[in-house]
């Protein structure tokens, strides 16, 4: 269940292009059950400790580990990302927040899910009130 527009033969086979395949694909399926089933799917590309624009001190010293490529890689995948209408790109959520919301490097503090869980909130709540929730 290949994403539309997507040459796998021309991707080359790197973790990140694989981990972007993989993840598109799943959101393919999902989405191609919604009408059959009568459900609503979100897809939502959270916020990583390497793209927030405000670190705490304690965020920094996390920050500082040697995982550029990782931070490369997930800044990438992101930017691909914003392509597909399908998924709801709120990275920047925590931009601007100089506040310690990441635990380590993968992992929010309790502010932190709440602030994520108000964004994936709006956006469902815009869904609903946008009246295209009739299957």
């Amino acid at each position: 269940n290949q994403p539309d527009g997507w040459d796998t033969k021309k991707m080359n086979e790197s973790l990140k292009d694989q981990t972007l395949l993989l993840y598109m694909s799943h959101v393919k399926t999902i989405k191609s059950m919604e009408k059959e089933f009568k459900f609503k799917s979100f897809f939502f590309w959270q916020p990583s400790i390497w793209q927030k624009t405000s670190l705490s001190n304690f965020e920094n010293n996390i920050n500082s580990t040697d995982r550029k490529s990782f931070d490369e890689d997930y800044i990438d995948i992101t930017k691909r990302l914003k392509k597909e209408k399908e998924v709801i790109d709120i990275s920047d959520a925590l931009n601007g927040i100089n506040k310690t919301l990441f635990i380590d490097e993968g992992h929010l503090s309790k502010e932190g899910n709440i602030l994520i869980s108000e964004k994936i909130g709006e956006n469902i709540v815009a869904y609903l009130k946008s009246g295209k929730n009739k299957f």
